[in-house]
């Protein structure tokens, strides 16, 4: 059994929107906790992972339905336009860093405590 398009289309757009959060959740975890630890390499791995779950089924679906649909239709299905996807709020703050560029790269001069 396999899914038919309008099933591709919604999981499409909610493994898009995961991913998205997973990403933000992910900074999170990397800028408060030690760089290089097993934590951070897990945090980066929930991204890698579902990229390829979203990647196996946008082969899927352009496999499934190439013949019945345009390749325009299909290419967008596993990887939504931005403002199709689903945005949660943000409740952590963000540190405040003030830093400054010195024409080679951004350099930190002070930040908020």
């Amino acid at each position: 059994m396999t899914l038919d398009f309008e099933s591709h289309r919604r999981l499409g757009l909610e493994l898009a929107s995961i991913r998205d959060r997973l990403t933000s959740l992910s900074v999170l975890i990397l800028n408060n906790y030690p760089e290089d630890s097993r934590l951070e390499r897990d945090a980066g791995r929930m991204t890698e992972k579902i990229d390829e779950v979203r990647s196996q089924l946008d082969s899927t679906v352009v496999r499934e339905f190439r013949d019945s649909l345009p390749i325009s239709a299909l290419m967008n299905v596993y990887y939504p336009n931005d403002e199709n996807r689903v945005t949660w709020e943000k409740w952590w703050p963000e540190p405040k860093v003030e830093a400054a560029w010195d024409g080679t790269r951004w350099r930190i001069t002070g930040a908020d405590s």
